[in-house]
């Protein structure tokens, strides 16, 4: 019987170092793993702040065009309200010189075709801008995600650490 206790205290210490060894194998694949999401964390990050700013660039310039826009649009109804008040005045002056009144009917036409891709431009815009949001959106969503799964596997590397600590008291 003695001989049956032997082999048994024998293998305990064995055991022991062996699973302390595996604990440490764990937590080392543990490690580079988290060292790998955190690399590939700040990747995501970086390329995330890089596309934000593209996007607000982008923005800024859209905003800029949009309002270069409307002033270019506020001046066009200006010029429409002159020939239309210029061509009344003509009309009622009784001057019906055909000349000046197709000079102003081709200002007017040509006005109003400026007036038309000023509104194409400004919906262009508008449907860039709604595009922009929606990866900025994402590109938020994505970093929410990242910062989840770094605050998750820190706690696990910290618990992986305390059962390696304890494993080894």
């Amino acid at each position: 019987m003695s001989g049956k206790t032997a082999p048994r205290n024998e293998t305990t210490p064995s055991r022991d170092r062996f699973d302390i060894m595996q604990i440490q194998a764990d937590l080392e694949v543990q490690q580079d793993e988290i060292q790998r999401i955190g690399v590939a964390g700040f990747q995501v990050m970086s390329n995330f702040d890089s596309t934000v700013a593209r996007l607000e660039k982008q923005m800024r310039q859209l905003s800029e065009s949009i309002a270069s826009v409307r002033r270019d649009g506020e001046g066009q109804q200006a010029d429409i309200k002159s020939l239309k008040t210029q061509m009344s005045d003509a009309k009622r002056n009784g001057q019906n010189d055909d000349g000046v009144v197709a000079r102003l009917d081709q200002q007017l036409q040509t006005t109003d075709k400026m007036v038309a891709e000023l509104r194409q431009i400004m919906q262009k815009s508008k449907s860039e801008i709604t595009g922009f949001r929606s990866e900025l959106t994402a590109a938020k969503k994505e970093i929410t995600e990242v910062k989840k799964a770094n605050a998750r596997l820190k706690q696990e590397a910290d618990e992986a650490k305390q059962v390696a600590q304890e494993a080894a008291i």
